[in-house]
């Protein structure tokens, strides 16, 4: 474990965590302020935000929709409301 003494998977880490490739590149972070982030070249991609939205090409939750995308979206099947 990685800021804990009482594991319960292999890999447990408790606090801030960043999988990335060592410069201001791409990573992954999961922090106390939103759930999860991916930038690709150091560009922000992708949010999940605490509250469980999913952000696409923004940083600003309007808190409209649990999924909110700032671009184009193709769909391939069915949309289902």
């Amino acid at each position: 474990g990685i800021g804990t003494t009482s594991c319960s998977q292999k890999l447990d880490v408790n606090g801030n965590l960043r999988i990335g490739d060592g410069g201001s590149g791409s990573n992954l972070d999961f922090n106390s302020t939103d759930r999860g982030v991916i930038k690709i070249n150091g560009s922000e991609k992708v949010r999940i935000t605490s509250g469980g939205n999913l952000l696409v090409g923004t940083t600003s939750d309007d808190g409209s929709s649990k999924l909110q995308v700032d671009g184009d979206v193709k769909f391939y099947g069915r949309v289902w409301r």
